[in-house]
């Protein structure tokens, strides 16, 4: 599981930094604007899974004291210590 997840926030990543590179430097506004469309999208969705409790609650029993993937580190951070107004207002950040 934490593979997959490693994966998935691997692949994310990747699509972010293509739809950030082409915002910044492509010539065509049509390609500029679906860019951004593309990367705020992305890090939105991004950004909900780092903080979905139930992806937390279902990974967490995977990590072990020493994991330093990707994941356990945003879990660590995002996990259930915060509640849900405030994984909500970073949400919307």
């Amino acid at each position: 599981m934490v593979k997959n997840l490693d994966r998935l926030s691997d692949l994310l990543c990747g699509v972010i930094d293509l739809a950030e590179l082409v915002r910044n430097v492509h010539p065509d506004s049509a390609w500029v604007e679906g860019a951004n469309a593309a990367y705020e999208q992305l890090c939105e969705y991004m950004n909900e899974l780092n903080v979905h409790i139930g992806l937390y609650e279902v990974s967490r029993n995977c990590f072990d004291e020493t994991s330093n993937t990707a994941t356990h580190v945003v879990f660590s951070i995002t996990g259930p210590q915060i509640d849900t107004l405030l994984a909500s207002r970073l949400n919307t950040l």
